[in-house]
């Protein structure tokens, strides 16, 4: 285990397969399924303390795409989320009570011992470029960015 605090990533399937313990019922041959162009966020906390989480996320609306709560080059504007040791946390606009779900975020993290800033000031991509270097990739639904606090 490194020393200091660190990041994990990974993606999984969206929430409907993660409900159904498995694939969606609807199912395509890859080269079929619809384009997204943008992850939810859920965060875990594996440290033994509660974390503060920073988001700013930058999401299509009205389809424009836009940063939420503000954009993070005129505003420090956050929202702002605690999760308790051991526990995860699947990222929700609070004006909108609805999960974010976005192309890039910035984010960072405190606790009592610990700060997760590497993300404060420069974009973590939420979605990779594919071969064509667009920033999209084909799935039945959105799937879900998974950030873990170590």
């Amino acid at each position: 285990m490194p020393d200091g605090p660190a990041w994990g990533v990974a993606v999984t399937p969206g929430y409907e397969a993660e409900a159904a313990g498995d694939a969606p019922a609807e199912t395509y041959a890859a080269e079929d399924a619809p384009v997204q162009k943008m992850r939810y966020l859920r965060v875990a906390n594996i440290t033994k303390e509660k974390v503060k989480v920073y988001v700013q996320y930058r999401a299509q609306d009205n389809g424009k795409w836009t940063w939420f709560p503000a954009d993070p080059a005129n505003s420090q504007e956050t929202y702002t989320y605690e999760i308790a040791p051991g526990q995860a946390l699947d990222v929700d606009d609070p004006t909108q009570q609805l999960p974010v779900a976005a192309n890039r975020v910035r984010i960072w993290a405190e606790s009592t011992n610990q700060n997760w800033e590497e993300f404060k000031d420069k974009d973590l991509w939420l979605v990779e470029k594919d071969t064509d270097g667009r920033r999209q990739y084909q799935s039945p639904e959105p799937q879900v960015f998974v950030m873990t606090l170590r």
